[in-house]
């Protein structure tokens, strides 16, 4: 698996083994991500890395081990 690229899995169809490469309409993920930092700036918003996710995210997990 590549991120933002194609990839292959393989499953089985009518007792086949069938190699599947669906398209993948991602556009640029870096670009993506440069795009979604610049407009949470001009809004306000939260990106999902932002620290108070990752704190809450955190804390889930220490509290399931």
């Amino acid at each position: 698996l590549r991120y933002g690229e194609d990839f292959t899995y393989y499953t089985a169809e009518n007792n086949e083994l069938v190699k599947v490469t669906p398209p993948v309409s991602a556009k640029k993920p870096f670009q993506e991500e440069i795009d979604a930092f610049l407009r949470c700036i001009k809004t306000g918003e939260k990106l999902p890395s932002h620290i108070d996710t990752n704190i809450i995210t955190a804390k889930m997990m220490q509290a399931i081990y």
